[in-house]
């Protein structure tokens, strides 16, 4: 008999995961999945089930549900006393639960040999294990701090309880007129307010007992149901303040509005668009009032909505706090000060567009006091056309802010704008700005640097017999890299000093030729390391080299050992550079490629994986009997409660295989796998036993629902929304153009889509099911600007088994322009060497794409050519490591202004 012992968790209600969900057995491919897998017992621990700690016991391959299976498993108290209920199998067939335990109790698990599991496996020995459950504190409170409850879903306010059977909630109702100033002290979070604070802006409406039925010791949610209470149907703003029954200590708060308005606001520079829709059924309100409200409840303006729901404003909107919706007997807010919705999860782009761009560079961003910075200044509208020349403002700050130098600044005819300027010998060294207003006020600026420094003189090269060339030794090797140093003008860096560093860390992806297929023990990132080399002096030819070696006996994982060296010359000043090397420990190795690349897979899936038996040039070899497993790295959350964080998660950590397969691999080819995962955290290894070779890697299961939930209690109040998918049908597309843009939602609802740039461009509504739909948009003569994205907003329906308020999910996508053909093509023909104070003969070849094979070329007309050409000291470049600018990525800008605020649930 074997026996395991569970050590005792975190004192709190334990839970395997928000949301997680086991899916119902598949007989037909578990058979399958499951051929010849080993019946084991790989987990028996405390777990949350339903709300309620519950003792689990998780097998490695599923037992039949329908089975009777009960005389298989016994649990008793440490004292030998029985514990009256049953078991309870999983749907999936693959967790055997107990909720019947009660708080701080050791108990006895028994799981008794002969159990058998679908493949007809048995479990070959009787197991024991113990299990001390945590304790659980009697506490209440809202589920949330405030909410849109939806009228006639019946879903009220939402409350979670444990071993409290009622509680004494008062409802007040906010005053109109301090409406604005409860709402601007709510959006501070300043929600724990006494009765005598909030009855300085509510009046007490009503007053009522709750009861709740919840089992002993069980983590209840509830909905208290308001909607038959007359005195709390009147449109507003209510409060509602919960103590336990009988006491007014521990009291718990929210505010709350009974409304059928959802609003979905969009915020651009100078207009602001509100879309009004039934929380319902998601059909658009027309007819609503829509109110700007400012800070001391003053209403700004008033508008109603259009037959689609929409009401536009474009005056009041900076002096504007409020978005307030009444329609019948309704009402709605949105606070404009809240966090806007947060759409980190889209490529937003980066840079904001404007109606002109000034395209600022000089030949480089460093410079010393006295000397002279050549400013260059290109002007085109917001599509990179030429525009009318406009006189600019200039003003040449020091670090301090001080204003050093003003002018007006004029340009020629094509746009173009130059001005010398001499940096004052005596000037303060640090961050310069040579900043440029137009006559519309838009700042344009350039940061440089004025530095009393000195440009390199030394070039540093790690193995300059082949410099292109990653080095690769294996781990019983010294690494040995050479290593020359120069002066730019070609001397040898005779006998200077060379310092270096060594960081060694994992290298995942190490073969250029399966640049997708991980390699190594994620494991042993612990190897990770950094130290420092005793200094070398280079010979007389400035060569020198430098070795290292780890301990890496026990070795099974690529690293990345990368030299940070540091060239000094006479007068102490370095030059420094980084080297990589691959420590390659075997000659061959196992990689693997996960068919979900960098995403989660779907919970309750099947995940596929690629394996190869390769060598670091990427010539693929057989490999046999390759042990393949399936690791649960199970965190076992809990909730804990406590008086000064409310309830909040812990974890323990577990891990456990739960299936095993042996692959081959044939010559020149791939092996493949397939495992069912269900949900959280999981490790695939694979072991090769003929050459003592390990690879793995870790991955994540359905979406990771503790780092959402730990965001939305971060404080930022910024909801992340669900995802539509949406793709387009070209990849760039010219005026005149229809764009095919395909619109998958995570379910079915009404829409509205929205092509927006620093205005709305063009909108409509309509219902897309699930499946999808295919919108068709027309490229309109004026959409000239390259910051033009397509949205899509899916308005979900309310249910009374869905969320407190219905959900909406949201896509974005931007819309490219064709505008690759008004690309230069530049080629330089200049001499490797070149005399100080000669002429330098440059030949410059520019291609015009829109020139290609035409022969007849008074259809373009006659085409005029200016350039600026610049010869800067490399070894000046090389210290702030300036890169030469493009002015085509400069005013092709794409960024996302668009702010969007509203009323809907993420989640």
């Amino acid at each position: 008999m074997d026996e395991t012992s569970v050590s005792e968790g975190d004192k709190g209600i334990a839970s395997s995961g928000i949301g997680e969900e086991e899916a119902a057995l598949d007989m037909a491919q578990a058979l399958i999945d499951y051929k010849d897998a080993p019946l084991k017992i790989l987990d028996v621990s405390e777990r949350s089930k339903d709300g309620r700690n519950s003792i689990a016991i998780t097998l490695s391959v599923p037992v039949d549900p329908s089975k009777d299976l009960q005389k298989y498993f016994g649990i008793s108290q440490q004292n030998g006393k029985a514990v009256d209920g049953a078991w309870v199998i999983a749907k999936s067939g693959k967790t055997i639960w107990f909720p019947y335990v009660d708080p701080e109790v050791k108990y006895k698990v028994t799981i008794y040999q002969g159990l058998k599991a679908i493949n007809n496996r048995s479990l070959l020995r009787t197991q024991h294990a113990d299990v001390v459950t945590s304790r659980v504190t009697p506490s209440f409170n809202f589920d949330t701090s405030g909410a849109f409850l939806t009228q006639g879903l019946g879903n009220g306010l939402p409350v979670v309880t444990v071993n409290v059977n009622d509680v004494d909630i008062n409802f007040y109702q906010v005053r109109e007129k301090d409406q604005q100033r409860f709402l601007e002290e709510m959006s501070h979070r300043q929600y724990y307010w006494g009765i005598e604070r909030v009855t300085q802006f509510a009046d007490l409406v009503y007053s009522g007992r709750f009861e709740f039925d919840g089992e002993p010791n069980t983590r209840t949610k509830s909905s208290i149901d308001i909607e038959g209470i007359q005195q709390l149907k009147p449109p507003g703003i209510y409060l509602a303040i919960m103590a336990k029954a009988g006491t007014y200590s521990g009291q718990q708060m929210m505010w709350f509005s009974v409304t059928d308005i959802g609003l979905h606001a969009r915020f651009y520079e100078q207009q602001l668009d509100v879309y009004a829709s039934s929380l319902l059924t998601g059909k658009p309100i027309e007819q609503a009032q829509i109110q700007l409200v400012n800070d001391k409840g003053e209403i700004l303006q008033q508008v109603l909505t259009s037959p689609s729901g929409e009401a536009s404003f474009t005056t009041d909107l900076k002096s504007a706090s409020l978005i307030v919706a009444q329609n019948k007997q309704h009402f709605s807010v949105v606070e404009i000060n809240k966090p806007a919705l947060d759409l980190s999860d889209f490529d937003l782009g980066m840079r904001a567009n404007r109606a002109q761009e000034l395209f600022i560079y000089a030949p480089r961003d460093l410079y010393r006091p006295g000397e002279f910075v050549d400013f260059n200044g290109l002007l085109r509208d917001a599509d990179g056309k030429l525009v009318a020349t406009d006189m600019l403002s200039v003003s040449i700050k020091s670090p301090t802010g001080a204003k050093i130098k003003s002018f007006k600044w004029h340009g020629n005819d094509m746009g173009y704008f130059h001005y010398q300027w001499q940096i004052p010998s005596s000037a303060q060294v640090g961050n310069w700005r040579f900043e440029v207003e137009s006559i519309t006020k838009q700042l344009f600026v350039y940061d440089f640097k004025v530095e009393e420094f000195l440009p390199e003189r030394l070039k540093l090269t790690f193995n300059p017999e082949d410099v292109h060339t990653t080095q690769v030794v294996d781990k019983w090797q010294q690494i040995k890299v050479p290593v020359l140093g120069e002066y730019l003008f070609g001397a040898p860096a005779s006998n200077n000093r060379l310092s270096t560093d060594v960081s060694v860390s994992l290298w995942r992806k190490p073969v250029e030729r399966l640049p997708d297929f991980e390699f190594g023990d994620i494991k042993q990132s612990g190897l990770a390391s950094r130290e420092s080399l005793d200094d070398i002096q280079l010979n007389e030819q400035g060569i020198g080299e430098l070795y290292y070696k780890g301990d890496w006996s026990q070795l099974h994982s690529p690293l990345n050992v990368k030299f940070i060296s540091s060239l000094f010359e006479t007068g102490g000043r370095p030059v420094s550079r980084s080297y990589s090397t691959l420590v390659w420990p075997s000659d061959k190795m196992i990689g693997i490629r996960a068919d979900f690349g960098d995403n989660n897979p779907e919970a309750n899936s099947k995940v596929r994986f690629d394996l190869v038996k390769a060598s670091i040039n990427g010539d693929k070899y057989p490999a046999k009997n390759l042990d393949v497993k399936l690791i649960k790295e199970d965190r076992r959350y809990f909730w804990v409660y406590s008086d000064q964080q409310g309830w909040h998660y812990k974890w323990n950590d577990n891990e456990f295989t739960e299936l095993t397969r042996s692959v081959d691999i044939a010559k020149n080819g791939l092996g493949t796998v397939e495992f069912p995962v269900s949900y959280g955290r999981y490790r695939i290894e694979v072991r090769d036993p003929a050459d003592n070779l390990l690879t793995s890697k870790q991955f994540y299961a359905g979406w990771n629902w503790y780092e959402d939930w730990q965001n939305s209690r971060s404080g930022s109040g910024a909801a992340r929304p669900d995802k539509i998918t949406m793709a387009l049908d070209k990849g760039a597309y010219e005026v005149g153009d229809n764009v095919e843009v395909n619109i998958i939602p995570p379910e079915a609802g009404e829409a509205i889509v929205i092509v927006e740039g620093d205005t709305p461009l063009w909108s409509t509504r309509l219902f897309i099911p699930a499946e999808g739909a295919t919108v068709t948009i027309p490229v309109a003569n004026d959409w000239q600007e390259h910051n033009i994205y397509i949205s899509a907003v899916v308005l979900q329906s309310g249910d009374k088994l869905k969320a407190l308020t219905p959900k909406r999910s949201f896509g974005l996508v931007h819309l490219p322009l064709a505008r690759a053909s008004r690309q230069l093509a530049v080629e330089f023909d200049v001499a490797e060497k070149v005399l100080p104070n000669k002429v330098m003969p440059v030949n410059v070849k520019v291609t015009d794409p829109r020139l290609t094979g035409l022969t007849d070329l008074t259809a373009v007309g006659e085409q005029s050519v200016f350039m600026t050409l610049a010869a800067v000291d490399v070894g000046v470049l090389s210290v702030s490591n300036f890169e030469s600018p493009d002015p085509f990525d400069a005013f092709l800008v794409n960024a996302v202004t668009v702010l969007i605020r509203e009323t809907y649930t993420a989640k």
